[in-house]
């Protein structure tokens, strides 16, 4: 799961046109983990969708999301903020 929040923000948050950037913490701090993962959110071009297609997103949030619910319920705090430039989130899991 956590490979999957660093993979989410190199996927979304590099730009060979724009700067970029992406900060990854990952430190053990009262018996638990913590990972935060803040980068960089570009305004992308809109690709049009092909008729009778629909667009898909978002599946790499709400998958770990299930997982978060399914191993560690109860045992983990996750935060996610976005604005126009900046993209964050924290995750924080009892260990």
């Amino acid at each position: 799961m956590l490979i999957i929040l660093i993979e989410i923000a190199f996927k979304h948050g590099i730009s060979m046109r724009q700067d970029s950037f992406i900060h990854i913490d990952l430190y053990i701090q009262d018996a638990g983990l913590i990972l935060t993962v803040e980068n960089s959110i570009h305004a992308r071009q809109l690709e049009k969708v092909p008729a009778g297609m629909q667009e898909v997103g978002g599946v790499g949030l709400a998958n770990t999301q299930q997982r978060l619910d399914l191993l560690y319920k109860g045992k983990y705090e996750w935060q996610i903020q976005e604005d126009t430039d900046r993209y964050f989130t924290q995750l924080s899991l009892e260990l």
